[in-house]
């Protein structure tokens, strides 16, 4: 949410290829309402999500008019789409599966933002593929502290006889209490 809102926040503006700003009624309808469903500040936002949590986000352009452009983007769920590798252009096609459905869009027809990927040329890496091994630890972590307790282990201390205040046959009670509690079956496995 965070660099969602930070992307949102940023001031952008159409520029030619010398950095002039660029008017274009069109293509600045078409950033202010990018389909009939969203606004643009909407697509942003569901780009950025999935872009962080996959490493790539696809817009489809769609309707398009007479001199080729677009005249609606629509996001397509990263999940579903399938980018069909080629030697020359690296991609040649996107596959979107659908409800079961497979529909194939060319490599014109989708935007692909993605961030680099160390082992895959044509997809980008999100946050939890790169996170995986300290997502792994935590959960695994997690669990064995779980089935520690439901053990019947428990935290447990070190009893030291300096600390103590009570003459010796209080000490001994206190520690065959201590050993009776800590080391027996039921504190078997105790931290």
């Amino acid at each position: 949410d965070i660099v969602a809102n930070v992307v949102l926040s940023t001031d952008m503006k159409v520029v030619d290829t010398k950095g002039n700003k660029r008017e274009d009624e069109d293509l600045m309808r078409l950033l202010k309402f990018p389909n009939t469903h969203m606004t643009f500040e909407e697509l942003l936002y569901l780009t950025t999500f999935h872009i962080k949590l996959t490493g790539n986000a696809y817009w489809l352009k769609d309707e398009m008019n007479p001199q080729g452009q677009p005249q609606s983007l629509h996001p397509l769920l990263p999940q579903h789409v399938e980018p069909i590798a080629d030697k020359d252009t690296k991609v040649s096609a996107y596959k979107y599966m659908i409800n079961g459905v497979a529909r194939e869009f060319s490599a014109d027809e989708v935007i692909h933002f993605k961030r680099p990927h160390p082992k895959k040329s044509i997809l980008g890496i999100g946050d939890m593929e790169a996170g995986e091994p300290l997502f792994n630890e935590f959960i695994n972590q997690n669990k064995f502290s779980e089935n520690t307790y439901k053990k019947g282990a428990f935290p447990a201390g070190i009893l030291v006889r300096k600390e103590f205040d009570g003459d010796a046959s209080e000490w001994e009670r206190t520690k065959r209490l201590w050993e009776q509690q800590y080391t027996g079956p039921k504190g078997a496995g105790s931290i």
